[in-house]
């Protein structure tokens, strides 16, 4: 029987013209076509009809993915280990590290820097040029291409330079497209600034002082521990205060006609833009025995080995009264004229207390508070009446006698001004 009576051809890869005729064993082999070449040209690629699956250059692409070894270094995610650190205004290093590419090749980096900078740098990894450092340039276009990852960025600056790695972003003025910025709401932390200034309206310099709306001018403090005599006049009184570590001792001594006075300077116009004054004293002798008296203020009340006068001049502060060996503190102003404007008893005084007296010119009086060996600051009194005005130079501390043998000894210990 013949294949054709089958219709079935057997030799059904043979390339020559085939016979319809049954073959032998020995022919069916040497009619056979040769076995087609496995091998694909580079850059081309076959499914796999087993797995549905493509091969490119011999590495087989799931559906769906592509292997990381088919791309370029510059391709897909790397990470490396320098650490970047700033050196100056001008300059940012890194130190040794390894650079590992998502296929996993690794390259050890070498320590370096940017030198000196004068504009933005592009550090960067090009393994065409080295497998161990890092290149940089300020040209932008040369961190592009085959081979090529870029890590950081880094700008020099005035005080110190700036960098970021590529995982992070650096925002530099030259990025910014904007007229101005506005309602930014951060959590700054610490601000290194060489000043501050809020439209002309608040300032701080980089020394740390502030000047702030609402002050006619630059404000003022002076604070003082009375460690020396050095800033302080001592004329005109007929004892000399004593200075040293626990503070300024103004004390007459124990003679009826004698007084003790310091000055300290401020400056002119000490009553204005709602000055305020502060001190600390101890009563250290005489407050409960004999008679006396003392001020402590701004301003300069008169004062003789008899007593005070208590006209004639500004002032405000507090009055130290002793009557039959009772001492109290009371409040008490001057503007200039016949009138003097006193308060009642603010705080008695013993031997052995610590007082704190406080002061601050309003624009409609003054306010006077007092604190007795470190308890509660007491309610404010306020008086209206007779507040100085104009230009006056000192701070005032003085104790007298008046008349009486005891020994008045006030220590200052503290005492601060403001305007």
């Amino acid at each position: 029987m013949n294949l054709t009576e089958l219709q079935l051809n057997r030799n059904l890869y043979k390339t020559e013209p085939q016979t319809s005729e049954t073959l032998g064993a020995g022919d069916v082999a040497s009619n056979l076509s040769p076995t087609p070449s496995s091998a694909i040209a580079s850059g081309n690629s076959v499914t796999d009809i087993n797995t549905n699956a493509e091969q490119l250059n011999g590495e087989v692409i799931a559906p769906g993915s592509i292997p990381v070894t088919t791309f370029d270094i510059a391709d897909l995610g790397w990470i490396q280990t320098c650490v970047f650190s700033v050196t100056d205004a001008d300059t940012v290093a890194w130190t040794s590290g390894v650079f590992t590419s998502a296929k996993g090749v690794s390259y050890s980096i070498s320590a370096g820097n940017t030198g000196n900078m004068t504009a933005q740098n592009y550090i960067y990894l090009n393994i065409n040029a080295s497998l161990t450092a890092y290149q940089v340039t300020t040209t932008q276009s040369n961190i592009i291409g085959p081979g090529k990852v870029l890590i950081a960025v880094a700008q020099n600056g005035s005080v110190n330079a700036s960098y970021a790695l590529t995982q992070t972003i650096q925002v530099v003025a030259n990025n910014i497209v904007a007229n101005t910025l506005s309602a930014i709401s951060a959590n700054l932390g610490s601000i290194t600034a060489g000043e501050i200034n809020i439209n002309n309206n608040a300032m701080i310099d980089s020394s740390g002082y502030g000047t702030f709306i609402g002050i006619a001018s630059l404000n003022l403090k002076a604070y003082t521990n009375f460690e020396n005599s050095g800033r302080f006049v001592l004329t005109g009184a007929t004892v000399t205060p004593t200075f040293g570590n626990n503070g300024m001792v103004v004390a007459p001594g124990a003679v009826a006609t004698n007084w003790s006075r310091a000055l300290w300077w401020v400056t002119n116009f000490v009553f204005s833009n709602r000055a305020s004054f502060t001190c600390g004293f101890a009563a250290l002798s005489g407050f409960s025995a004999g008679d006396g008296v003392g001020f402590v203020g701004l301003g300069n009340m008169t004062m003789t080995g008899s007593g005070v006068t208590e006209t004639g001049k500004n002032y405000c502060g507090f009055e130290i009264k002793k009557s039959s060996g009772v001492t109290t503190i009371i409040a008490v102003q001057c503007n200039g004229g016949g009138t003097v404007t006193f308060s009642g008893t603010l705080v008695t005084v013993v031997d052995g207390d610590t007082v704190e007296l406080l002061l601050r010119i309003t624009p409609t009086g003054i306010n006077y508070y007092t604190r007795l060996n470190g308890g509660s600051i007491s309610s404010v009194t306020t008086l209206t009446a007779t507040v100085p005005t104009g230009a006056e130079n000192n701070v005032c501390f003085e104790t007298t006698n008046k008349g009486s043998a005891n020994d008045f000894q006030i220590q200052y210990q503290c005492a601060a001004y403001e305007h």
